[in-house]
């Protein structure tokens, strides 16, 4: 054989041996692996959850009586993400983006999450809340932005 074809394998070995390494190291943000007959696979979807709301205020800069309408808190566009709680990895576990009514679901498995929006640097300035996710179960949870008008 000669060098230039050699040297051609070669390359050929290291390219698909860095592929392959980096293939390995995807993980997919979700996955469930659970050992079952009816789940042949060992996949299956999540059946609990959260959803809500996520919205915007104070929108005005004094409260008025009786409250004025126009300035009720505002649905918020943005992304709301999960932090497994107790996790050794900082990153998050899942996210979503709102729709443009602040609407979000996401559907997770049974376990303690810190769930908080994404706002601005600084404002607006979303709060962390800690959830129980149980099986089967889909909770509620709105979520506030502080815009800091005062």
């Amino acid at each position: 054989m000669s060098m230039k074809k050699s040297l051609i394998i070669i390359l050929i070995v290291l390219a698909l041996a860095t592929i392959l390494r980096i293939v390995s190291t995807l993980r997919p943000t979700q996955q469930v692996i659970q050992d079952t007959p009816e789940d042949p696979l060992g996949i299956l979807p999540f059946d609990s959850g959260v959803t809500g709301k996520v919205l915007l205020g104070p929108v005005c800069p004094v409260m008025q009586y009786p409250p004025d309408p126009a300035c009720d808190d505002r649905p918020y566009e943005t992304t709301v993400q999960v932090i497994s709680v107790g996790s050794p990895k900082s990153s998050p576990f899942a996210t979503v983006k709102t729709n443009k009514d602040g609407e979000y679901t996401l559907m997770l498995p049974p376990g303690k999450y810190g769930l908080q929006a994404i706002g601005g640097n600084p404002l607006p300035w979303c709060a962390t809340k800690e959830i129980t996710i149980k099986p089967s179960v889909i909770l509620q949870i709105n979520l506030s932005c502080d815009t800091g008008i005062r």
